[in-house]
């Protein structure tokens, strides 16, 4: 897997959101979002202006629903599997059926390992909390 990264630091929502910005611009359809990083470090902020950016605003955190679809131009899909681990049959009955083209998947909490083929071209944004007002982003395209 070939790897691009781009690091950015942080220290408020509007650089945060301009960096987000920048990103969606260069999405494709059927692309997978994996969003990990530290507890409260933006995860589900950065999916929500993700899923704003697609015209989207009542994007929540899906901890307790586990998987939540909004249907548009482009469908997103956000998936939180902080409470759960990760089961391939889950992926195939629950969200498989959800990516609709042209389809965003936002899966937050969920390893690079747990990667499928049928996840489309796939990127990664880590955050981490690198002061009290400050957060690092990390965003790899594979």
């Amino acid at each position: 897997m070939n790897n691009v990264t781009n690091e950015y630091t942080v220290s408020n929502t509007s650089e945060t959101d301009s960096v987000i910005q920048s990103f969606c611009e260069q999405l494709e359809p059927s692309t997978t979002v994996l969003l990990n990083g530290d507890m409260g470090s933006g995860k589900t902020y950065i999916s929500t202006r993700i899923a704003s950016f697609y015209g989207i605003s009542n994007l929540n955190s899906s901890s307790f629903q586990r998987v939540t679809f909004h249907a548009g131009k482009t469908n997103l899909i956000h998936c939180d599997f902080y409470r759960s681990p990760f089961k391939y049959n889950f992926f195939f009955d629950e969200i498989e059926p959800l990516m609709i083209p042209p389809w965003i998947l936002l899966l937050e909490w969920f390893s690079l390992e747990h990667v499928l083929t049928e996840m489309g071209h796939i990127h990664q944004i880590f955050t981490k909390n690198t002061g009290r007002t400050k957060r690092a982003i990390q965003i790899s395209t594979y």
